[in-house]
């Protein structure tokens, strides 16, 4: 829904003076790869549980409660039904 981030350009280290070759410490990853943080999904801890978000303030607009009983996409289809119908209620749209 987010556009992606644009990737971090790496920084190129500032130039050695000639007295800085004395001083040598153990090497560097400069690799852009190890200041990457992992994402992780939440989207299984949180099973049932819908919300509707404006996507320019990120603030909740409506969610619902409504686990599936089980993990077949008959199940999953009539709990998707059953929370539109209730979206279409809460706005006045639907039955």
């Amino acid at each position: 829904m987010n556009p992606k981030p644009e990737p971090v350009k790496p920084v190129a280290p500032p130039p050695k003076k000639a007295d800085d070759s004395t001083k040598q410490g153990p090497p560097i990853d400069t690799d852009t790869k190890a200041h990457e943080i992992p994402r992780t999904s939440t989207f299984g801890h949180a099973n049932g549980t819908v919300f509707l978000v404006d996507q320019k303030s990120h603030q909740v607009l409506w969610s619902v409660f409504d686990q599936p009983k089980g993990s077949e996409s008959k199940e999953m289809d009539r709990t998707a039904s059953d929370i539109v119908s209730r979206i279409k209620k809460d706005l006045g749209t639907g039955k």
